[in-house]
């Protein structure tokens, strides 16, 4: 008890923060729209199976030639999957699209409008654009998100963990 005690005093000291820190209404956000994700994409990038008519040596030395999982497939699923998360955050601003971009238009007024004084032409041009633009640059960007973890998990495995896959190149 003692040693669990001194390890959360210095891990809080040292501001060090875990999933286990974060607001119970927020863990499963965190599972779904992260850790899911993260999960079925290795699962999918690691799934291979023996070419018909491959012969193996038999005796385990030459493991036989595997067929991988289809890469556009997998960017298939990258691209659900940020699609089901853009959905998801813009559903926390409202539950109909007028409801969203009105929320989304208050947002970037108040960030980009002059404090005290009515927005200028130019300033609502703007801003109609980007709430007009911003949730697809936010599912564009999820999906880089997605990929870039998962080609960086690719390149980072090593040769030695056992894994046969073929890596990026």
């Amino acid at each position: 008890m003692r040693g669990d005690a001194l390890r959360q005093h210095r891990r809080h000291r040292r501001g060090d923060k875990s999933w286990r820190d974060l607001r119970p209404s927020l863990q499963p956000r965190l599972w779904l729209t992260v850790a899911l994700p993260a999960w079925w994409l290795g699962h999918l990038a690691l799934l291979g199976r023996p070419l018909p008519g491959a012969v193996s040596s038999g005796n385990g030395a030459v493991p036989p030639e595997l067929e991988w999982y289809p890469v556009g497939r997998i960017l298939l699923w990258i691209a659900g999957f940020a699609t089901l998360t853009t959905m998801a955050a813009l559903l926390t601003l409202g539950t109909d699209a007028a409801e969203i971009t009105g929320a989304l238009r208050r947002f970037l007024l108040r960030i980009l409008g002059p404090p005290d004084a009515a927005p200028s032409g130019e300033i609502d041009q703007w801003v109609d654009w980007l709430v007009m633009v911003a949730p697809a640059g936010a599912a564009v960007v999820a999906m880089m998100t997605l990929t870039l973890n998962l080609w960086l998990s690719a390149k980072s495995r090593r040769p030695r963990d056992g894994c046969i896959a073929p890596g990026p190149t």
